[in-house]
């Protein structure tokens, strides 16, 4: 008997394959081209396996290539239809996310789309976003859990992160300055509280994604401000958890 994967919610979103689809809005020539919202990639479905809380469906593509999608309570699903072995399916996922380095090649499925009507038209401009809040995610740096106040995430999607526990851990010494509302680590690297603009030694000042805040007496900075100004090789928010790397190879 065939395994199939009841969808049941109704969107629209325009079919590719291996293609990005882009949800940048305006005519504006001078503006610097933006990253496609969603990549995608589509297949012949191999295999559908249910797991906790959703599903994991093995895809091979035109050229025989495999893929793995992994399909969850957050992905939309645009059709009611059913996915069975043998079907073509393409799923839409975030290109802004950072890739697994595995084979076959593993994505998190935002949007899944399967026997899409005829003669249908679709606007992936007019689609919601799935909301993934990383709040209270687990920090892991190197695979190792680290004991730190809950991470938070702000309206527009950015990723707070407790920075004490995560800088001392990584080997810096973290000093507070009341009167200046500022951080210094080690001794070259300076931040201010409701400044984007962070200090290294002699360099021109960086800036990073979003302002230092306090919030229950600890500092919290933004993701990126762990790769661009700590170093790390990675840090991202991924599938239940905050992963942060100090070795090995950087994601794309």
């Amino acid at each position: 008997m065939k395994k199939a994967l009841t969808i049941i919610m109704a969107v629209g979103l325009l079919a590719a394959t291996l293609t990005g689809v882009s949800t940048a809005a305006g005519d504006d020539n001078d503006a610097p081209p933006k990253l496609p919202q969603y990549m995608s990639v589509t297949g012949t479905v191999l295999s559908v396996e249910e797991i906790e809380n959703g599903f994991v469906i093995k895809i091979e593509d035109e050229h025989g290539h495999p893929a793995t999608l992994i399909v969850n309570d957050s992905t939309a699903f645009p059709f009611e239809s059913e996915v069975n072995v043998g079907d073509t399916v393409t799923g839409y996922y975030l290109s802004n996310l950072p890739m697994i380095l595995i084979w076959p090649p593993q994505y998190a499925i935002h949007i899944l789309v399967a026997g899409i009507p005829e003669g249908l038209d679709f606007n992936p401009e007019e689609q919601p976003t799935p909301v993934i809040d990383a709040s209270g995610w687990p920090i892991y740096i190197d695979g190792e859990l680290l004991e730190a106040p809950e991470a938070f995430q702000l309206e527009d999607g950015t990723v707070m992160v407790p920075l004490r526990a995560i800088a001392e851990a990584l080997g810096y010494d973290v000093n507070w300055d009341n009167e200046l509302r500022s951080v210094r680590l080690g001794v070259a690297i300076h931040l201010w509280i409701d400044n984007t603009e962070v200090h290294i030694g002699r360099m021109a000042p960086l800036h990073i994604s979003a302002a230092p805040q306090i919030v229950n007496d600890r500092t919290y900075v933004p993701l990126d401000f762990l790769r661009n100004v700590l170093g790390a090789v990675n840090a991202f928010a991924f599938e239940g958890r905050i992963e942060i790397h100090t070795e090995g190879e950087a994601m794309e």
